[in-house]
């Protein structure tokens, strides 16, 4: 009763209390704390996960004075001074009484309804600030954008020396903001808005950075802070008109428009170089002079190297490499980062010292250095504050007063300069870095120096610069982490020999950066270096990088192999720009009938159950007919399930071919438009042309024979006759009035209809539709029932496929949609993506014919950083530029496929298990509905 009349509250409970123990791992133990140091009872606690919801708890984001003081752990094997510090605690409470009155004052400033209304006050304040509209942010958005790109053109006259971009795009960054980068976002049609909100989170996390590197000696306002935090949401918001092209990975496409946002022209890192203009506008920061160095300075240059690394794991290793070049008497320039001293002694003091002979105790001195020609070592900080980093100025200064009389020595004989940067964003940016800068860089590449760089940005922004260069860093973002390919965390010493770029078709790559590494240090490219050597190999590699792109793995089987005769199989990368400076990539394949003195032969082949892949297709066509089977790739356009569900289509239409193909002579579908076809003859001669059947077609079934002439073809009030309609029969209805309908799907009856008088039967967009009257009906007719057709006024044909649009008619470009079919609802509806726009970029697949006969196979990758795919035009053109007379399409986006002797060749960017990784994994083929086949039938090549 005395309990319930006057009942125990949370402060009598403490006050019994001479120490407070929370060792809990998880969340949940901020309560305790708070309530316990409002009763001045001491805190002994874990620094619970996650450390950061414990950190702010505490208060170690704010000055002394408002911080809790507690003793925390980590590890639960206690150290001797946290024993001894509880002790102390319970045995001599009386000493740490100024403590408990911290903690009681601490909570009163932090944790009372007081606070908690001021804290409420700022709050509502801040979403105040944040929702004012008006013109002004947009203003400063859009003059942001003006001056960054006025910065990028007056500076990137000076990299032409230093980066060749006649077939490639330098991207400065994860990869430009309008394309999709994300693996789940090209598969999956809603992720994309995931990555969209990546994209703002990178951005705002910057700003904040920039906000919170201003000095606490003079504090930004409030009303300030979110002035240029507006203009930087309002980066987002700016639009101006309309893309002239669509990407199929681009945002715009998934969100249906062709909207114009000037921020995705740019890379991440590029954009925080005009959000880094907002913050000089709105706030002027003052360049930071502290340089701190926590580090200690060893004697030994590895454990330096280690030591600026955290000593965390290193994922890709070439610290001989980089301990070689440093040696060697050639210039190096060394972009800083945030370990100034550390950074210092490793990349102007000790190369120095080995390049004199010097013993690791062994001073610098004027002697030493006047008695050899020491190339120059450069330093490249940026002349404008930019966040935390050091500035030109600050860094000349700091040298200037520096203790270190051996730097001060360096300086002053002019063997280590530096020269200042003009960059606004992150990492390294050559379209901003200034003449100045570029000229030093050019000086270094014509001497074959190298350059040293820090940190994740700098890595992922050197991309293609013809310059030798080495990575430093440990792995913070997780785009870094798939594209370096090791885990965040890892450390990396990375070589990247001038004019490569060591990760390719990200996000399905071929190439990465552990690959590539793994490439640089195996025996196969030691082997070759010692063939022919390694100058003469790495100018190789340049070449090919800057004209075809062809992954190193590949290159270097190559030039292992010895030099063969002109093959009649071959294939090479290709790669090039669009004259509005975005990429493309590719394959070509040659196969050259004109020299070979074999027997080749084509075959269609069609799933009977399920989609396969070409190579599926391929080993199961040579099992069962044991021929050599070289060449293959995705045919044409079938209806599949997708579909016939939005079309509201009964299911036994699915997988129906929706055009040509002959298939050892006999014909399993006619064709429905006029669109193109590749055609072998009987003799083996090879055509493309465009194909309907309007001249009239021959069917058989047992003893029934009907000839349908050309006279009685799409019929809009048909008389006593048979007559047929194809998919270029322009009503969306068919007259029955009493007729018998038969719907076909290829070459097999689908569907039997008795109209009667009047009634008129929809198109369904799945192949031909017989009409009879029904006294002319083949009464040996049934569903399923697979008839023979043949074309009439059609020559022989041993294969066929329909595919299209045609993109070359002897050798000028011939694309027409309307006449092709492309643009009637028909195929509209049967298109799983608009093939009928001319101005959309994917995935693209061509075949065609050069003058000599030979047919060439082109394939242009689409959604990955290195390609945006194709228009039909630009393919067009692309063949046309290679000397081909005709030419055509096949199923282009995710079905096309190439394989040359049982290899994928082309970029697929699919991969069935993106759910496991949703960034990036390899690319993977798409199952497909047919296949063409190129076989020899005389034995080998």
């Amino acid at each position: 009763d005395v309990y319930k009349r006057q009942p125990i509250g949370i402060g009598d409970l403490f006050s019994i209390s001479k120490l407070i123990v929370l060792p809990s791992e998880t969340e949940g133990r901020g309560l305790p704390i708070i309530e316990a140091a409002a009763c001045g009872v001491p805190i002994f606690c874990r620094r619970y996960q996650p450390e950061e919801v414990y950190s702010h708890v505490i208060g170690e984001h704010l000055h002394l004075e408002l911080r809790l003081k507690t003793i925390d752990f980590k590890d639960p094997q206690l150290n001797k001074d946290i024993v001894e510090s509880v002790k102390q605690h319970l045995f001599s409470p009386i000493s740490f009484e100024k403590n408990c009155k911290h903690n009681r004052y601490v909570i009163e400033k932090r944790y009372s309804f007081e606070a908690l209304t001021d804290e409420f006050k700022h709050i509502i304040y801040k979403l105040y600030l944040q929702i004012q509209s008006n013109h002004k942010p947009m203003d400063r958005a859009k003059k942001a954008f003006r001056k960054y790109e006025t910065h990028l053109e007056n500076n990137k006259v000076y990299t032409k020396d230093i980066m060749n971009t006649s077939n490639r795009q330098y991207l400065a960054g994860y990869g430009q903001m309008a394309f999709m980068v994300f693996l789940k976002s090209l598969i999956d049609p809603s992720y994309f808005r995931v990555e969209e909100k990546r994209i703002r989170g990178m951005a705002m996390q910057f700003a904040e950075e920039l906000v919170d590197s201003k000095s606490n000696l003079s504090p930004i306002p409030i009303e300030i802070k979110h002035k240029f935090y507006n203009s930087v949401v309002s980066l987002f918001d700016l639009r101006e008109g309309e893309i002239p092209v669509r990407m199929d990975h681009s945002f715009a496409y998934r969100h249906r428009n062709k909207i114009k946002y000037p921020y995705r022209e740019y890379t991440p890192q590029e954009l925080t170089g005009v959000i880094n203009i907002l913050f000089k506008k709105h706030i002027s920061p003052p360049a930071v002079i502290n340089i701190m160095n926590s580090k200690t300075i060893h004697d030994d240059w590895h454990k330096n190297i280690y030591s600026l690394l955290n000593h965390a794991e290193i994922g890709i290793n070439h610290i001989e490499d980089l301990e070689e070049k440093i040696s060697a008497n050639i210039p190096l320039a060394y972009f800083p980062g945030k370990q100034i001293e550390l950074e210092l002694e490793l990349f102007v003091l000790e190369p120095v010292r080995l390049r004199l002979g010097l013993k690791r105790d062994e001073k610098i001195t004027i002697r030493n250095i006047t008695s050899r020609e020491l190339e120059p070592i450069y330093i490249i900080p940026p002349i404008e504050p930019l966040g935390r980093s050091i500035t030109a100025d600050v860094l000349k200064s700091h040298i200037c007063y520096s203790k270190n009389e051996e730097l001060k020595l360096l300086f002053e004989h002019e063997i280590c300069k530096i020269v200042g940067s003009k960059q606004h964003s992150v990492g390294i940016h050559f379209y901003e870095i200034g003449q100045k800068a570029a000229h030093i860089l050019k000086k270094i590449k014509d001497a074959n120096g190298f350059i040293i760089t820090l940190g994740d940005h700098e890595a992922m922004m050197t991309d293609i610069v013809d310059l030798e260069r080495f990575h430093l860093g440990i792995v913070k973002h997780i785009l870094a982490s798939e594209i370096m390919r090791i885990p965040i965390g890892n450390a990396y010493i990375q070589h990247v020999p001038a004019g490569l770029r060591f990760t390719l078709s990200y996000p399905t790559p071929v190439q990465d950066g552990k690959s590539f590494s793994q490439e640089l240090q195996g025996l196969k490219y030691k082997r070759i270096c010692s063939k022919y050597g390694e100058n003469k190999v790495l100018n190789i590699l340049k070449k090919d990088a800057e004209k075809n792109g062809t992954p190193l793995t590949v290159l270097l089987n190559t030039l292992g192999k010895p030099k063969e005769k002109k093959r009649v199989i071959s294939y090479t990368s290709l790669n090039g720009l669009y004259d509005d400076g975005l990429p493309w990539s590719g394959i070509m394949a040659k196969i050259r009938f004109s020299i070979s003195d074999k027997s080749w032969r084509f075959n269609v082949v069609t799933a009977t159950d399920r989609p396969k892949l070409v190579t599926e297709f391929m080993k199961a066509f040579v099992n069962s007919t044991k021929l050599n089977t070289r060449v293959a790739w995705n045919g044409g356009y079938i209806l599949n399930p997708e579909l016939v569900g939005k079309l509201g289509i009964p299911e036994r239409f699915i997988g129906s071919p929706l055009g040509l193909i002959i298939s050892n002579g006999k014909v399993l579908s006619p064709p429905l438009y006029s669109k193109p076809a590749f055609l072998v003859n009987a003799n083996g001669r090879l055509e493309i042309k465009r194909v309907n059947c309007s001249k009239g077609l021959i069917i058989t079934n047992g003893d029934s024979k009907i000839t349908l002439g050309s006279e009685v073809y799409n019929l809009s009030e048909p008389n006593d006759d048979p007559c047929f309609y194809d998919m270029l029969y322009q009503n969306q209805e068919i007259p029955g009035n009493g007729r018998i309908l038969v719907r076909m799907a290829g070459n097999i009856i689908k569907d039997i209809i008795a109209t009667h008088k009047g009634q008129d039967i929809p198109v369904l967009p799945v192949g031909l539709t017989l009409s009879f009257p029904q006294n002319k009906f083949p009464k040996s007719w049934k569903e399923n029932t697979t008839l023979d057709i043949r074309m009439i006024g059609w020559p022989d044909y041993d294969s066929a496929i329909e595919a299209g649009p045609q993109h070359l008619d002897n050798g000028k470009v011939c694309i027409d949609m309307d006449i092709e079919g492309w643009k009637t609802l028909n195929s509209i509806r049967t298109q799983a993506a608009r093939l009928d726009y001319l101005d959309s970029r994917g995935p693209k697949i061509a075949i065609g014919l050069d003058k000599n006969g030979d047919l060439l196979i082109i394939t242009i990758n689409g959604r990955i950083r290195e390609s945006v795919g194709a228009t039909h035009h630009d393919i067009a053109n692309i063949m046309k530029s290679r000397g081909i007379r005709y030419a055509m399409g096949f199923d282009p986006g995710g079905s096309s496929t190439l394989v040359i002797d049982g290899k994928t060749l082309n970029i697929s960017p699919y991969n069935h298990r993106y759910e496991e990784d949703v960034y990036s994994l390899p690319p993977e083929p798409r199952a497909v509905a047919n296949a063409v086949l190129l076989s020899e039938i005389n034995g080998k090549e």
